[in-house]
């Protein structure tokens, strides 16, 4: 009967025969997966999908970011004429950080 093993870094799956069992083997993409002795009720997660929580935390902070930004650029319609600048300099600033943080949060 074959061990099932699945790659935690890059999802492809294989059907490992028994004689395999306590080793190690290299899958496509180069990483290095261990083969257990016994074949394992569920298979760890990958690097990848513990990160995936923190990933919600970036990208609320983007558009809090991007949302500060657009009220502050838009407070530069009811203030005096020198202070208009310094708002939508910040608002403008707030917002390209908030889509950073958003095209961060998504790789």
């Amino acid at each position: 009967m074959a061990i099932k093993i699945k790659c935690p870094e890059c999802g492809t799956e294989y059907n490992v025969r028994d004689e395999r069992a306590g080793q190690t083997g290299r899958c496509r993409c180069g990483n290095l997966i261990s083969i257990p002795s016994e074949e394992a009720p569920c298979m760890a997660e990958s690097p990848k999908a513990a990160r995936k929580p923190r990933r919600g935390i970036f990208v609320g902070l983007g558009i809090v970011l991007c949302a500060a930004g657009s009220v502050l650029a838009g407070y530069t319609a009811t203030s005096p004429a020198p202070i208009q600048i310094q708002w939508l300099v910040i608002g403008l600033a707030l917002i390209f950080f908030g889509i950073g943080v958003l095209i961060a949060a998504s790789r």
